[in-house]
C-alpha cells in the first residue's frame, strides 16, 4: 500500500503540472509605408514593446511628410490552451512582427 502511494503522488504532481496552461498575449503595432505611385521600396517598422509605439508613430509621420502613404497594422492574438503556447508565441513574434507577454 505504501508503494502504491509513493507512485500515485508523483503521478499527481506530473498531472497537475502538465494541466497548467500558459497563455501569451501577442500584439502587433506596425507602420507599413509605400512611396507615392508605388514606385520605390515599401518600408515596415514595428514596435517591439508597448513603450516603442511612439517610435513607430514618429517614423510614420516622418514618412508621410516625405510623400509616403502609410497604413497602421494593429492586431492582438492570444496564444494559449495548448502545449505549444511558447512556440506559437515565438512564431508570432518572429514571423509576423508581434511582441508577446505572458498573461
Amino acid at each position: 500500500m505504501k508503494k502504491a502511494i509513493l507512485y500515485i503522488i508523483p503521478l499527481f504532481i506530473v498531472f497537475a503540472a502538465s494541466s497548467c496552461k500558459k497563455c501569451y498575449n501577442c500584439q502587433q503595432y506596425c507602420a507599413y509605408c509605400e512611396p507615392a505611385g508605388h514606385t520605390g521600396i515599401a518600408v515596415k517598422v514595428c514596435a517591439t514593446g508597448t513603450g516603442s509605439y511612439a517610435r513607430v508613430d514618429s517614423f510614420q509621420h516622418a514618412l508621410i511628410d516625405s510623400g509616403y502613404t502609410c497604413n497602421m497594422l494593429q492586431d492582438n492574438q492570444d496564444v494559449c490552451d495548448n502545449k505549444n503556447a511558447v512556440d506559437d508565441a515565438y512564431a508570432y513574434f518572429q514571423k509576423q512582427n508581434y511582441f508577446c507577454a505572458e498573461k
